[in-house]
């Protein structure tokens, strides 16, 4: 959601995403919806007018991490591995992880996402390749 939502603020693609620990490397959220009964984060940003079918799911290697200026984590310390959690260009937000809760749940998430990345972007901070 926040690369999605970063994207859409900017009007630019410089924001990716990818995750700590993807199950199904490659796989559409589409896809996944239909795999997990999970299409709340969908409906979420649809409500938004940010359209995050086609969205692939990435698994975050530490190779990747010199592509980006900052790499933001929401994923629960304990599943971040120490090389990320160590890197200079690693910032933490503590967010409530969606998967598996119901969609206002999912919608508050997206709503505390969507403050964090306009602070971002109010502080100049760039996500950029």
């Amino acid at each position: 959601m926040a690369a999605a939502i970063y994207n859409n603020m900017t009007k630019t693609h410089d924001a990716d995403s990818a995750g700590t620990e993807v199950d199904v490397p490659g796989e559409s959220l589409l896809m996944r919806a239909g795999r997990t009964d999970g299409i709340y984060i969908i409906n979420a940003m649809d409500s938004v007018g940010i359209d995050v079918r086609r969205s692939k799911r990435t698994q975050l290697e530490q190779s990747m991490l010199n592509k980006y200026d900052y790499v933001i984590s929401m994923a629960d310390k304990k599943h971040s591995p120490s090389w990320l959690r160590s890197n200079s260009n690693y910032i933490y937000w503590h967010i409530t992880d969606p998967g598996g809760k119901d969609y206002q749940t999912t919608l508050q998430v997206m709503q505390t996402i969507k403050r964090k990345v306009e602070k971002l972007i109010s502080t100049g901070i760039q996500i950029g390749r």
